[in-house]
């Protein structure tokens, strides 16, 4: 892309008056892109009532430097390596797409979602509630997809790259299950941050899927039934009847869930909970901070709830998976 033709198309864009050779210039590189790509042609042409005649339309004349982007970001997208990560584009997923302006019969340049960043959008309106900010759920994703898409790298990270197929067969079959599903509690040995952040890419997973989900922050969750402030508790409370019926739950740092809330408040949340997980059609993943398997995280928790001896059958809704695999992103 010429530097000149760019700095021409910007300022024509902004409405500076160009001199007449850059003008000449801006219209013969538009031409030639419309050459290369007849589609655009069609599709801006039919913003005038004379489609035939709009090339030399005043409509077309005003709007040239916001054409010529339109038209630039299209080339960029004929190339699209279709992942958004990798999206070469300023904004990556927003092509330049034009809106039609009556007022003043001219064509502006807008930036506009393509169709992957449209999928990730509407994959992300599925989690809720959601403790983490949504993107991260969607970077956390691409960057495990990356990594695993260099054939090298497979060897190195067995254990994410298992965890992630034995997510997506699940994705795949849970509307059907008559069973309550096996997630897993990830447990990373080298690294804090792998245990979330596979968690995370793996809500984003099933999300994709059209599956509703729900992302929790174990500690932050329940904390929030004793805040000061009464909205906040009815919203835990609202959480957990959501997050009892989701088909796909996925609670962050279970090993941070507090000690000291007592008996009587396990009796009427976390049993309660465990309890809805354990039907068909939902499935549960945990993350966890220490190395201490799931049973024995319960262990302490189901003390003077009556339900000490489902203790076995809640773990085994989330087996111990630990990550040997060291971070290579």
């Amino acid at each position: 892309m010429s530097q000149t033709t760019l700095a021409s198309a910007k300022l024509f864009a902004q409405k500076v008056e160009l001199k007449e050779e850059d003008r000449k210039n801006l219209e013969e590189k538009v031409s030639l892109l419309f050459k290369d790509d007849l589609r655009a042609q069609i599709e801006v042409s039919r913003y005038s009532k004379d489609p035939s005649t709009f090339f030399t339309s005043p409509c077309y004349k005003k709007s040239l430097g916001d054409i010529y982007y339109y038209l630039m970001d299209r080339n960029v997208c004929r190339e699209c390596p279709k992942h958004l990560l990798a999206c070469p584009l300023p904004v990556k997923g927003y092509p330049t797409s034009l809106l039609y302006q009556r007022e003043d019969d001219s064509l502006k340049g807008v930036r506009a979602p393509c169709s992957l960043e449209k999928e990730k959008n509407a994959a992300l309106d599925l989690v809720y509630p959601c403790d983490v900010t949504k993107s991260s759920l969607f970077y956390s994703f691409e960057s495990f997809y990356q990594l695993l898409s260099r054939k090298e790298n497979l060897a190195k990270i067995q254990g994410i790259a298992r965890a992630l197929v034995s997510a997506k067969k699940n994705a795949d079959r849970l509307k059907e299950s008559e069973e309550p599903f096996v997630g897993s509690c990830f447990y990373s040995l080298h690294s804090q941050t792998m245990a979330n952040d596979l968690l995370k890419a793996i809500c984003f997973l099933y999300a994709r899927k059209g599956i509703k989900s729900s992302y929790i922050s174990t500690l932050k969750w329940i904390q929030a039934f004793s805040d000061r402030d009464v909205r906040t508790q009815e919203e835990a409370q609202y959480d957990l009847e959501r997050i009892s019926s989701i088909p796909a739950l996925f609670l962050e740092n279970f090993d941070q869930y507090p000690r000291y809330v007592g008996a009587d408040f396990n009796k009427n949340v976390l049993v309660p909970l465990l309890e809805a997980r354990n039907q068909k059609g939902k499935v549960t993943y945990l993350s966890s901070s220490v190395s201490l398997e799931p049973e024995k995280l319960l262990s302490p928790l189901l003390k003077g709830s009556g339900k000490e001896g489902k203790r076995e059958e809640y773990a085994s809704l989330f087996p111990w998976n630990v990550l040997t695999d060291f971070d290579l992103r």
